[in-house]
């Protein structure tokens, strides 16, 4: 991957011979398109037809934005660039939110604004076809229901069915009709394509608060206009585009083969030991922990830091929690639901982050923890188990981790110390519960 290296107000990704993914399918390890969708070579001219049918509009439009100087023609023969998709898409959204093209248009002349920036923005736009949401559909064979379920998980159901569909929308159709040849049901594919989309617009989510906060900002308050600031943003985007799409390409290679040998792992020692071969080890169960840390509520509303800091903060710590084989599967504000596969390292875990947390000089943390089963669906945690740790946590006191008998039977002797509090009825659970209070071993 090559490597990041200042260039004067920009950032540029300096030229290496390890392969850096383009965002055009096809090149450096991103897979070609489904059935063998076209895509356009970035170089290749427009004209203004094919500009209007990808940019999801008329001629007579894109004759008016050239007219007014959003767009340009560029050669000899009158052609428009790729990078005109982005400026005529992105010219109608801001006609939409209340900026007319015609004073664009005027902000462009004055000099006041520039959509030049859309020449490094993207490493390739993403294009409109010629056909609507229902035509594709007919055409591949998927279903109304399929379809307003796929966008629905898109997050584009309140937009018309006869819209010009995205050549990404598009290419995704084809892929669940091939997953509905492979004999997936229309929940299975609906489903997956949710879980990919909430997680994949929360790294986007993440990657737009970076910028703002570690680039944009920092140029603005060192004197850049907001137009310069703009084009250097740009610039960086389409840079780094592509190892942002190579990142999650090799993070998601990693966790889908670790998952692959835990299952592969199980189904070989049932089949050792229903042969005789092995004995079953004895299962353990997998820990909920929940983490809270208390007063962040009441400094918030006194405002003596800034509130919004709190989650990056906390959430920055937590993920300390995957040096003891666990991970975070939410950070709200100031309460993270943590699981572990093993109870030992889940109880070292919690002690390490409530020191951790009081450390770094955030309010006091404490933790409920129990063990035994729990329903996974979508990547979401539920069960008596998860409710019992959440109750545990809302009994244990500031600065301590409180575990349940379960988790104390299947703790290994050595790390840490338990000493027992006691049955105890918590709010939600039908029973009382055996509760301990965890501390390191002496």
């Amino acid at each position: 991957m090559g490597a990041v290296a200042e260039r004067g107000d920009a950032i540029s990704l300096s030229d290496s011979s390890e392969p850096v993914v383009s965002a055009v399918s096809g090149v450096a390890g991103v897979p070609a398109p489904i059935d063998g969708g076209a895509v356009p070579s970035p170089s290749d001219p427009l004209d203004e037809e094919e500009l209007a049918t990808r940019a999801g509009t008329t001629v007579d439009k894109i004759r008016d934005l050239a007219k007014l100087g959003i767009i340009r023609l560029r050669g000899a023969g009158g052609s428009y660039a790729e990078s005109d998709i982005v400026r005529a898409r992105l010219a109608i959204s801001l006609d939409g939110s209340g900026i007319s093209l015609q004073d664009l248009g005027k902000g462009i002349e004055g000099g006041h604004v520039s959509m030049d920036f859309a020449d490094f923005a993207v490493t390739a736009p993403i294009s409109l076809l010629g056909k609507t949401y229902r035509q594709l559909a007919e055409e591949v064979g998927i279903s109304q229901d399929l379809l307003a379920g796929i966008r629905w998980a898109l997050g584009v159901s309140d937009a018309s069915m006869d819209e010009p569909i995205r050549e990404d929308d598009a290419e995704l159709l084809r892929i669940a009709v091939r997953g509905v040849a492979q004999g997936f049901s229309d929940d299975i594919l609906i489903r997956t394509l949710r879980v990919f989309s909430e997680n994949v617009r929360r790294i986007v989510d993440f990657e737009l608060e970076l910028f703002r906060t570690e680039i944009e900002r920092p140029l603005l308050e060192a004197g850049m206009s907001e137009q310069q600031m703009l084009d250097n943003m740009a610039m960086m985007r389409g840079q780094l585009e592509p190892v942002s799409i190579r990142l999650a390409y090799l993070l998601h290679r990693r966790h889908e083969e670790h998952a692959f040998f835990q299952d592969a792992t199980e189904h070989i020692e049932n089949a050792m030991t229903k042969a005789g071969l092995a004995e079953r080890r004895a299962p353990r169960p997998p820990a909920i922990a929940f983490l809270e840390v208390s007063g962040y509520s009441r400094l918030s509303e006194t405002r003596q830091e800034d509130p919004s800091d709190f989650p990056v903060r906390l959430g920055d710590i937590v993920l300390d929690s995957m040096a003891y084989g666990g991970r975070a599967l939410s950070v709200l504000a100031d309460l993270v639901m943590l699981t572990f596969p093993d109870p030992t390292q889940a109880v070292r875990c919690a002690l390490h982050l409530v020191d951790r947390i009081a450390a770094a000089g955030l309010p006091t943390a404490r933790v409920g923890m129990h063990a035994g089963p729990v329903v996974v669906r979508d990547g979401e945690y539920f069960g008596r188990t998860v409710n019992a740790a959440r109750r545990i946590a809302e009994y244990a006191r500031p600065g301590e981790v409180l575990v349940s008998a379960e988790v104390v039977a299947h703790c290994e002797p050595g790390p840490v110390s338990f000493e027992e509090i006691g049955p105890i009825s918590l709010r939600g659970l039908a029973e009382p519960i055996a509760l301990s209070l965890a501390t390191p071993a002496t």
